[in-house]
């Protein structure tokens, strides 16, 4: 029963943006005599990066207007960023580092983005987004593609997902499935989508309004296979096609694990070679020898030296790597030879479950409060920072774990157990809070580092083909560190977030943090520049009891202008909302989020916007439980924590009971049942509704919802929508943990499924 609120601490790592292959000594020289000599020629480019609405090349607006913002940075300085878009109008944009452009209008259909980076000596990079807007049809959420990429020469099935709004001028057949370039211009129909629960077509449930199409592909070469869905509505202009955003997929070299294998001992090899020559012969030499060394390796394409001295590499297959050479103290290196700690045992207890597309048609009435009490406390380096007297998130465990109302969930996870299994299920939590090293790649990309050591786990190699994560030799092993473009590809829909990202240049840039903010974060908080460990401990130490122990927003948490000692020093910063705050109340019941923020999930659990012709009791969402619907065999559950209002006295919910195992199993052992029950603190179950397959035909009369609504077996019968009170006066002032789960008695071949909605506590 866990979901766990996000705010994130990132603990410091080294900056990483990268110059050129001579030394950071060599570089600062350069630089000096083409500042005292204007007649020196500037040949480097900047570098420009979209990161808010999103870092994809493409993105599905809801409305008519949009805000387009990101980076950019140069050797030397930046002089403009130019906007233009492909209906002719074109600006300039607010900022340099930081840009934006603001009230763009859109015009149905797509609209392409350019944006041009501009230095001193017009000197440019180019980022462009290509923007959809519907004016006729609402895809209530994005195309997911499963799995998003896939190596060359191997049959791969790949699952295409949209969720759509109901819509009664939608043209029968007409949800297709197409190939297209990057511009979103048709190549090719690759066939109907559908929404008929047919695994074989990749579905589900049918008439939930989501639809699905199983793609096979075999591709013999590396390539960028771009696809979008379209869809056909009949308006009073004649027939009118819509699409979603264009989702791309990724298709790479085999990579042999031999490779892998090579590739982890030149780092290890490198990082020794360092530390030694450090040692005796001092920071500058180190660095010289040990690129000397990787310019020697054949499987080492290019090197650079970051601007904070740190060591950049690519391998083949554009696979990316760094060495940390930070002193102790800073948050972004040290990579001396000490032992690891023992591991720590981490149940995420996140069970398997029906999938759920990410939302994107929220009503979002409590946007000024974390939705979910689940917490992340992600400490990979926890030994090492224990042993510097920096490590603040035991202490913040305890404070979080003393708290009532707001009551928590925290999953704690230290060293190795901080992994990358973790980090694709951050969006479940409303606080996020890891203590790491971190930096910037050569692309100016903030990145922080895991406890989890490089192996040969395809997924992970996949992500490390496609440029989403990069290893780091770190205290003898070598341990993956996470771009933004990680915590994009897993995460969707964060609960309004609070992250705290304690690591070294965690906000040197908007890049991680709008990976956060993109997806429904709401604040994040941060460091400028490479951070003292003991200033990211005091910082920590002074937001978070005003944030979880005084109720205070994230505004009046924060103090501005607070630095480090370090040259250049770190400041610490606040990105987002400064509304934000923590609360003890129920939330989301009537999961008009969109999405089950607020609710933990254990098996097959969900949100929906219909099941055939069954709409939600009120608004557009509701929530699905089931006993093992589709693709899980889990039986479902969802839960929320709240803190019982001293003046509440009922809570009440509507449900509707459907099920395979009505009208032939009535009467027989085969008992599919509903349960509703609170938990208190000591851990005690109160069941206030349990009914069974018999007593649900019994009190409230079923009846036939086929061919309409069809599950796995056969026919189905429901009960409609019914609405159930209980009196909930004696837990008034108390945390408590509500529970709605579906279960299997007998066996678990014939599925049930429960609707629910309008959930309150008055």
């Amino acid at each position: 029963m866990k979901k766990i609120i996000s705010i994130i601490v990132l603990l410091s790592m080294t900056a990483i943006l990268v110059l050129n292959q001579s030394c950071k000594k060599d570089k600062e020289e350069d630089d000096n005599n083409n500042n005292n000599n204007p007649s020196v020629t500037d040949n480097v480019p900047p570098l420009i990066v979209i990161t808010s609405p999103t870092a994809d090349f493409s993105y599905l607006a809801m409305t008519n207007t949009i805000n387009i913002s990101g980076s950019a940075s140069d050797d030397k300085n930046l002089n403009k960023v130019l906007w233009s878009n492909s209906s002719g109008q074109n600006g300039t944009a607010t900022g340099t580092n930081d840009w934006t452009v603001e009230n763009l209008t859109l015009t149905n259909g797509d609209n392409l983005f350019k944006f041009i980076a501009f230095d001193e000596a017009n000197n440019t990079d180019t980022a462009t987004l290509l923007v959809t807007y519907n004016e006729f049809f609402t895809f209530t959420g994005v195309l997911t593609i499963n799995p998003g990429g896939f190596f060359v020469n191997a049959n791969t099935d790949v699952n295409f997902r949209i969720p759509v709004l109901n819509n009664p001028n939608l043209v029968e057949n007409s949800v297709k499935l197409i190939r297209v370039d990057q511009q979103g211009n048709v190549l090719e129909e690759y066939g109907e989508m559908y929404d008929d629960g047919d695994l074989y077509h990749g579905d589900d449930i049918q008439g939930d309004g989501v639809y699905s199409c199983l793609q096979s592909f075999y591709e013999s070469t590396p390539s960028q296979i771009y696809m979008r869905v379209q869809v056909t509505t009949n308006e009073s202009t004649g027939e009118v096609n819509s699409y979603s955003e264009v989702g791309q997929v990724s298709v790479v070299d085999q990579i042999p694990e031999t490779t892998v294998q090579e590739i982890t001992d030149i780092q290890l090899a490198a990082d020794q070679k360092f530390q030694e020559v450090y040692a005796s012969s001092g920071m500058e030499e180190a660095i010289s020898q040990t690129m000397d060394y990787l310019d020697q390796q054949s499987l080492v394409i290019a090197t650079a030296q970051t601007a904070s001295g740190d060591i950049w590499m690519e391998f083949d297959y554009g696979l990316e790597g760094m060495i940390l050479t930070n002193e102790e103290g800073d948050e972004g290196g040290s990579s001396g030879a000490k032992e690891r700690g023992t591991t720590a045992t981490v149940p995420l207890s996140k069970q398997i479950r029906g999938t759920n597309s990410p939302s994107m048609y929220q009503t979002k009435d409590d946007d000024n409060i974390v939705l979910d009490k689940d917490v992340m406390l992600f400490a990979p380096n926890w030994v090492e920072f224990n042993s510097w007297g920096t490590e603040f998130l035991d202490g913040l465990n305890t404070l979080i774990a003393d708290s009532d109302c707001p009551n928590f969930n925290i999953d704690y996870l230290k060293n190795e157990a901080a992994d990358l299994t973790a980090l694709r299920t951050l969006s479940e939590y409303g606080l996020i809070v890891i203590h790491t090293h971190g930096g910037l790649d050569k692309a100016n990309n903030v990145i922080f580092l895991t406890g989890d050591e490089v192996g040969y786990d395809l997924t992970e190699i996949l992500d490390w083909a496609l440029g989403n994560i990069m290893s780091i030799p770190f205290k003898g092993k070598n341990l993956w560190a996470v771009k933004p473009s990680f915590i994009s590809t897993y995460n969707d829909n964060y609960p309004n977030s609070i992250v705290y990202n304690g690591s070294c240049e965690s906000s040197h840039n908007n890049t991680m943090s709008d990976a956060f903010l993109n997806k429904g974060a709401k604040t994040y908080f941060g460091f400028s520049e490479t951070v003292k460990s003991w200033f990211d401990r005091d910082m920590a130490n002074q937001l978070f009891p005003e944030l979880i122990t005084n109720g205070k927003t994230t505004g009046e948490a924060f103090v501005a202008g607070q630095h480090d000692n370090n040259v250049p020093p770190a400041y610490f910063t606040m990105k987002g909302s400064s509304q934000i705050k923590f609360t003890s109340e129920f939330v989301n019941g009537d999961f008009e989020e969109g999405s089950l923020s607020g609710w933990g999930v254990m098996g097959d659990g969900r949100i929906i916007t219909q099941l055939g012709y069954i709409a939600p009791y009120g608004g557009g969402f509701m929530g699905i439980i089931s006993t093992g619907l589709g693709y899980t065999l889990e039986m479902g559950s969802i839960n929320q924590n709240f803190c019982v209002p001293e003046d509440a006295t009922t809570l009440s919910l509507y449900w509707n009971f459907l099920s395979e195992e009505f009208l032939e199993y009535v009467g027989s052992q085969y008992q599919d049942y509903f349960k509703v029950s609170l938990v208190d603190d000591a851990g005690n179950e109160h069941v206030l509704f349990y009914k069974t397959i018999d007593e649900i035909n019994a009190e409230y009369g079923v009846s036939l919802v086929s061919p309409e609504i069809v599950f796995d077996q056969g026919d189905a019968y429901g009960t409609g929508w019914q609405f159930s009170s209980f009196d909930i006066s004696a837990y008034a002032g108390q945390g408590v943990t509500l529970v709605l789960s579906s279960g299997d008695v007998g066996d678990s071949i014939f599925d049930t499924v429960i609707l629910l909605d309008n959930i309150a506590v008055q």
